[in-house]
């Protein structure tokens, strides 16, 4: 996967040896605004100061993106403004003292005295770390919550028994017992399973007894070569309301540090 190339960019630790990397930086020459944070060649890698509501501060820039700030305080802002890449990723990564990873759609912040990996939950106002001299570690202002998701055994029970489903299941599964598909080219393409049951489980909307047509269930055979599986099927009848987020899913909290597919961060 592509990511940029952070060749001379330094570890910051503090406001103060922010101030002074921000202060050795000459800008570029009728610019300036841009101080490369490390090659000079690089100006979409760069440091600022400015301020906000919180204080002064100095920042690492990443094209348009602040992904960390340092303020007086003692405070370090990690952030990706939405931008979970692997460029961002590097990027934290060269320019602060913590460890970073991309899992599961979340960019990961460890390493360093923190003991664990925590994901970044809300891109725009990020994780702030502070360092706690006492206990010779950094400490999380705002650790996020963390949640393990799985499915209502209930509610998907209830979703395999809409009549579509079972009529369009049962077409299916008699086909594949007839071995409809066993000397046939596999040519299965997952977006045009999901359009075409899409379609079906659409049409059956305030039709509680809908049977679809013979040649639309045969489509659907070409192209799935077998039965359609549940994650499929749950997945559009949530974009189609015939279930809810909150009535499809049971979310347990686990332990900042829980690192596993399927953990859902507020």
């Amino acid at each position: 996967m592509f990511a940029i190339s952070t060749d001379g960019c330094r570890s910051i630790h503090s406001y103060a040896e922010a101030k002074r990397h921000h202060e050795s930086i000459t800008p570029i020459r009728g610019k300036p605004n841009i101080r490369p944070i490390g090659q000079r060649s690089k100006q979409h890698m760069r440091i600022d100061e400015n301020k906000n509501e919180h204080g002064h501060y100095y920042s690492a820039i990443l094209y348009d993106t602040e992904c960390v700030r340092w303020f007086e305080d003692g405070r370090i802002q990690v952030r990706t403004d939405i931008y979970n890449t692997q460029s961002t990723s590097k990027f934290i990564a060269a320019v602060t003292p913590f460890n970073t990873a991309l899992f599961d759609n979340y960019l990961w912040i460890g390493g360093f005295g923190l003991g664990f990996s925590m994901p970044i939950a809300d891109g725009r106002e990020g994780l702030t770390f502070k360092y706690n001299e006492t206990m010779n570690h950094w400490e999380c202002l705002n650790p996020p919550n963390l949640y393990a998701r799985s499915y209502n055994k209930q509610e998907t029970a209830r979703l395999r028994k809409l009549p579509v489903i079972q009529e369009i299941q049962t077409y299916l599964k008699s086909m594949k017992a007839l071995g409809a598909w066993e000397t046939r080219f596999l040519w299965r393409t997952r977006h045009k399973v999901h359009n075409e049951l899409h379609k079906m489980l659409q049409a059956s909307i305030g039709v509680p007894d809908y049977v679809p047509p013979l040649e639309d269930m045969a489509k659907l055979g070409e192209y799935s070569l077998g039965p359609v599986k549940p994650d499929e099927v749950y997945k559009i009848c949530l974009s189609l309301e015939l279930t809810s987020p909150e009535a499809l899913y049971v979310e347990t909290p686990v332990p900042i540090g829980t690192m596993k597919k399927g953990i859902i961060c507020r």
